[in-house]
């Protein structure tokens, strides 16, 4: 290998680490931001947090109820078949809305 040969590889090398180092200056800027996005969040919901501990007997925070969502009902079923397409007349049955042709 010539010395021009060398000094062209060096050159790719330099060039292939000066890319790398931007993308991960740029994905640093990015999860700087993301992180004092998230933090921002945290010191939002903290007095949130200390007011319901508060009020709630023993600090404790009250639980949600166990019934399932209403969405579920309807949403379950069109998730646990996936392969089998979710008819109209389906959803009309798991709402209990009229499932007959409007004359």
């Amino acid at each position: 290998m010539n010395v021009a040969d060398l000094l062209k590889d060096l050159q790719s090398r330099y060039e292939q680490a000066m890319a790398r180092a931007d993308d991960l200056r740029r994905q640093i800027e990015h999860l700087t931001s993301a992180l004092a996005d998230a933090e921002n969040r945290l010191a939002d919901l903290a007095p949130a947090r200390k007011i319901v501990q508060e009020i709630t007997p023993d600090g404790i925070a009250p639980t949600p109820p166990s019934r399932p969502l209403p969405t579920s009902r309807f949403w379950t079923p069109s998730i646990s078949t996936p392969d089998q397409p979710f008819r109209v007349r389906e959803l009309h049955e798991l709402l209990g809305w009229p499932t007959d042709d409007p004359p």
